[in-house]
């Protein structure tokens, strides 16, 4: 019984990873989303982290797997300069706001349709 446990653990394990690093994926998505998502209403912020995890949700079910990753790599490039751009704020009005990647602006193209659906659901307007 326990050879049988064992080998049960062992066929998951990979398995688990696996969703272990799409959960921490999808989070990182969800977390980047806020730097380009803003609701129109000041009222409605606490709204916007259920509207970014349902948007990063959704794309992570609807897109190929090597998209989503790619989106998520290169939104988390552009978070590293927002956030190095905000502790430098001389800098920025020097040289203005970070700009995103093509591959950050063709991903929240990608994603109007998805931050639509989300915007009806949570009842919330955001701007990107």
């Amino acid at each position: 019984m326990k050879t049988i446990t064992l080998i049960i653990i062992m066929l998951l394990s990979p398995t688990l990873k696996a969703k272990e690093v799409n959960l921490t994926e999808l989070e990182n998505v969800s977390q980047n989303l806020q730097f380009l998502i803003a609701p129109t209403n000041v009222d409605e912020y606490g709204k916007l982290e259920k509207l970014c995890k349902c948007t990063a949700k959704i794309a992570q079910e609807k897109w190929m797997p090597a998209k989503y990753s790619e989106f998520s790599n290169a939104l988390s490039g552009y978070a590293k300069l927002v956030n190095s751009a905000m502790e430098n704020m001389e800098e920025m009005l020097k040289n203005g706001p970070p700009r995103p990647s093509g591959t950050v602006i063709s991903g929240m193209r990608g994603l109007v349709e998805i931050i639509e659906s989300c915007e009806e659901k949570y009842g919330i307007r955001v701007e990107f």
